[in-house]
């Protein structure tokens, strides 16, 4: 089943998770427009078909492990691991001391091929630590 992008702005659009007005981003960059995909993550047969299409874009590139930073980032490396097969793992960063590190004993073994997920990204930082 193939996701057209309408689909999954009215998705947003329906779960409340498209805000107007005006925000300051963690960033610190300003917007008159917030994703909240918490809203759409209450919608799990949703987020597993449009995670699943996310995830077999990757069928083919041999990915070990799948990293989302949490919280939001958990529920798609997990859908996304499982799209992609037994073999791969779905694990997840935690910020310390404002900085992303793999914390609960996960680790990633030198030669590893790695895919790194996130809900919402507006300039990178929490994905770009990993």
């Amino acid at each position: 089943m193939i996701i057209k992008t309408e689909e999954v702005m009215k998705k947003f659009e329906q779960a409340g998770g498209i805000q107007k007005g005006h925000f300051k981003l963690t960033s610190g960059v300003h917007s008159d427009t917030y994703i909240q995909c918490a809203q759409v993550m209450q919608h799990p047969e949703f987020m597993h078909n449009l995670c699943s299409e996310l995830g077999k874009k990757f069928r083919g590139d041999d990915i070990d492990v799948i990293i989302g930073p949490a919280i939001g980032g958990i529920i798609m490396a997990h859908v996304m691991a499982r799209v992609l097969g037994p073999w791969v793992r779905a694990i997840f960063t935690e910020r310390e001391n404002g900085k992303m590190t793999l914390r609960r004993s996960f680790e990633i073994k030198e030669g590893e091929k790695v895919l790194v997920v996130e809900d919402v990204t507006t300039t990178g930082s929490s994905t770009s630590g990993i």
